[in-house]
Order: C-alpha cells, then structure tokens, then sequence
C-alpha cells in the first residue's frame, strides 16, 4: 500500500480455507432448516384452518336445515277444525246456509295456517341475518393473518441471518478479522436461541416478541406504501404493519461489512496498516454486495405474494360464505312456499268436502310443507273370532297302513266276498294275516 499520492491496488480475494467454509456451510443448513420447518408448520396450520372453515360451514347449514324444519301449531288447529267438522250433524251438511259456515270457517283456518307461516318465515329470516353477521368469519380471517405474520417473520429472520452469513464470507475471503459482538447483541442472542452460532437477530413481528419501549411506528412510518399492500390497509392492518416493517429493515440493510472495533485496531503510528485494513473492508462489502441486492429482491418478492395469497384466501372464504348464505336464503324461500302450498292444498280438500256434503278424511296431517290426506275407509274391529287353526298333518308311522297297502286290501277283501256285502271274521282274518306274511 502506498501513500495517498499513490495508485493503490485493488486487493483480491483468497481462497476460503476449508474449515470456514465448513462453518459457514453448517450456519446456512440451521437457517434453511429453521426456515422451513417454519414455513411447513404454517403452511400446515393455514391448511387445517381451511377445513375447520369448511366444517363450520357445514355445521352451520345443518343447523339451519334443522331450524327450517322445527315444530309448528299448525296440527292443532287442523286437528280441532277436523273434529268440529265432523262430529257436525250429517242433515246439517246440506243446508245452504251451514255450507256457507264452513266455507267461511275454512278461510279463516287457511288464514290462521298463513299466519303461523309468515311467522316463521320472520324468524327464519332474522336467524339467517344473525348467521351472516356472526364472527365466525372474522375470526378465521384473523387466524389466516396470523398464520401469514409468521411467514413474514420467517422471512425477515431468514434475510437477517444470511446477511450475517454473507458478511462472515466477506470478512473471511479478504482475511478482514471479524468485529467483536456488541453487548446488545450479545444479549439478543442470550434471549433468542435460534440466534446461535453468530447469527444476527431480526426485528420481532409478531406480538408480543417485541421488547418494552420498542416503537415500531416509527420504523412503519418510514416504510414506503407499497401499491400492492395498500388493499390489505382495511382488511388485514396488523400484517400490513408486519410487511412494512420487514421491508423497512430490509431497504435498510446494506452492504457493508463492519471493521474492527476501535481497541482491535492498530496504533496511530501504522496507519499504513488501517487504510490496508480499510480498503479490504470496502473492498469485502463491494464484493457481496451482489449478493445482497439479490437477497432484497428475493424478500421483497416474498411480501408481494405473501400480500397476494391473504386476498386471495379472503376471497376464497368470502367466496365460500356467500354460496353458504345464498344456498340458505334460497332454501328459506323454498321452505316457505312449500309450506304455504300445503294449507292451500289442505284448505281445498277441505272445501271439496263441504260442497259434495262429505265428512273429511279421517287421517288428515298437517306437518311442515307435507299434507298427507287418507282417503281410505275406517272401519271397526271384528267382533267374532276367527277360526282356530287346522290341526297339522301327523307324522308317519312304522306301524300305519300306505295308501297302497289299504287300497289292495280293499280288493281282497271284495274278491272274498264274491259280490256279498257281508263277509264273516274268519275270512277277514286269514285276509289279514296272508296280508302281513306277503308284506314279510
């Protein structure tokens, strides 16, 4: 090295010694590794949060259904109308002005049932209302920023400890002594044991890492708005605070690689000695500083799709809560017009009776959007009782004759009597015994 009057040459690097780079190899596979086991435990966590969506959905539209379809009192009005009608005189049927009576009254249950319907249908409407203001969807929405806070605190602790790993490099390259460890660093790496092996710590994004008087404000107001983030500004504030203070560090971080403190460096009588040391210093930072702009670019391109994902699951969910609450509306209106269908249905049974002078079905129901109308005769029980049941067939005997064997008997037995009715015991016995000595 020369004076300042002289050309200084521009130093060139050395070749890394093997035991530094087997170092500086073992630090970047902690921080790949701590970068993605982090990043799969989120993926994995914003994946199960996607079911649990799914399956509140589900649940919800269950528990809709089954509130559609609850009990009512629309039975008994039918039932009592049906037994004031029918214990009605049979003569009283066909008189004009009871006819006119029954007309009348069934209008007025028709009216009733409506009523009871467009109750309902008020309660039904106003607990959809409740569902679609509920904080199921928030809440979600909140655990999917969570979970997209994490990434971006992957990221930035990524960004920082390969900023640590390229100045060790730079330092190691050019034979530049590495700086001493400020004390607050120091206790940074005591608090924060993923900062081990000399890695640098990373500003915390997440609440409550962060320590006591930090003002994290500051740092986000001086943060650029950023034209992507700024649709996150009213959906997600808290990880548009995240991602404007990671790319705050990041637009702060630089390429330069520290020199000694001030008790490491040389006396002022060799200050040939620190300008060397200055220019390998200068030189060093130059050397990665490629590194490092690829470094930003990379993070900064990790924020806009981390922006990108969070509106896009919002869609997504807001996507999937809009089917669910259109697919309930529409089973209301469904509900609703089924039912009232069936009190004009029953009311209509009900008139064609009274005009062709009839008495009403004996089953006739009224449940929900179903009318069920029996047609069929009543009658009444049987008084006398039926037969008892035929005996069954015995089992046969060793001993009983078959229907062969009585049947050739009987022609011996005709034969013996030569076309006499009577034939005497004797000859019936000597039948019968050369009957048994031929079956022998």
């Amino acid at each position: 090295a020369g004076t300042g009057e002289e050309a200084v040459d521009v130093p060139e690097p050395a070749d890394l010694e093997q035991e530094i780079a087997n170092v500086l190899n073992g630090l970047w596979g902690l921080l790949e590794s701590h970068y993605l086991d982090g990043l799969a435990r989120t993926l994995r966590q914003l994946r199960t949060d996607r079911l649990q969506t799914i399956r509140n959905v589900i649940d919800l539209k269950l528990q809709f259904v089954n509130f559609l379809k609850r009990g009512d009192k629309k039975q008994s009005l039918v039932a009592t109308f049906h037994k004031k009608y029918n214990e009605l005189n049979p003569d009283w049927r066909r008189v004009d002005v009871t006819k006119a009576e029954l007309q009348l009254r069934s209008r007025e249950l028709q009216d009733a049932l409506w009523d009871i319907c467009d109750e309902k249908r008020s309660e039904n409407i106003e607990t959809l209302e409740t569902i679609k203001v509920d904080s199921w969807l928030s809440d979600h929405k909140k655990s999917i920023v969570a979970c997209f806070q994490r990434i971006c605190q992957l990221e930035v602790d990524r960004f920082g400890k390969t900023m640590s790993i390229l100045q060790d490099y730079g330092c190691a390259l050019y034979g530049i002594p590495l700086p001493l460890k400020s004390k607050g660093e120091t206790e940074v790496e005591e608090k924060c044991p993923q900062e081990e092996m000399g890695m640098r710590a990373s500003p915390p994004l997440i609440s409550g890492q962060g320590k006591e008087g930090d003002d994290k404000s500051a740092d986000n107001s001086k943060a650029e708005m950023q034209d992507w983030i700024e649709p996150l500004v009213e959906r997600a504030p808290t990880l548009v605070d995240a991602i404007r203070t990671v790319l705050y560090y990041v637009d702060e971080m630089r390429a330069e690689i520290s020199g000694p403190q001030a008790e490491e460096r040389k006396p002022a009588d060799r200050n040939d000695e620190n300008e060397n040391l200055k220019l390998l210093v200068e030189t060093a930072s130059t050397h990665i500083a490629g590194s490092v702009e690829k470094e930003k670019e990379m993070v900064r391109s990790r924020l806009q799709q981390i922006a990108k994902r969070v509106l896009k699951a919002f869609a997504e969910m807001d996507e999937v809560a809009s089917q669910a609450h259109n697919r309930m509306t529409q089973w209301l209106d469904k509900r609703y017009v089924a039912e009232n269908g069936a009190v004009e249905g029953l009311v209509k049974a009900v008139q064609q009776s009274i005009e062709k002078e009839e008495p009403l079905p004996h089953d006739l129901r009224l449940e929900g959007e179903l009318l069920t109308i029996d047609y069929g005769l009543l009658v009444m029980a049987a008084s006398v009782k039926p037969p008892p049941p035929p005996p069954s067939e015995l089992a046969k005997s060793e001993t009983s004759f078959t229907f062969g064997q009585i049947q050739d008997l009987a022609i011996e037995l005709r034969n013996a009597a030569g076309g006499n009715e009577i034939i005497s015991c004797v000859e019936v016995a000597d039948i019968l015994a050369s009957a048994a000595a031929a079956a022998r």
